[in-house]
């Protein structure tokens, strides 16, 4: 919940963030929940780049 309440779009921010964490617990492994994390970003900005939906 923390997670999503420091983003803008606090619904998106909460389910991101419980996948990050079922990331983690899959194997134990803070590393997973980061490229999890990355990953989520590169995708944001390459929409944002791509449709100019700079709301994003």
């Amino acid at each position: 919940m923390l997670f999503g309440a420091l983003h803008g779009r606090w619904l998106a921010g909460t389910l991101a963030g419980m996948g990050y964490v079922l990331a983690l617990y899959r194997r134990g492994a803070i590393v997973d929940a980061i490229a999890a994390h990355v990953t989520t970003n590169a995708l944001i900005a390459c929409v944002v780049l791509a449709m100019g939906r700079w709301s994003l």
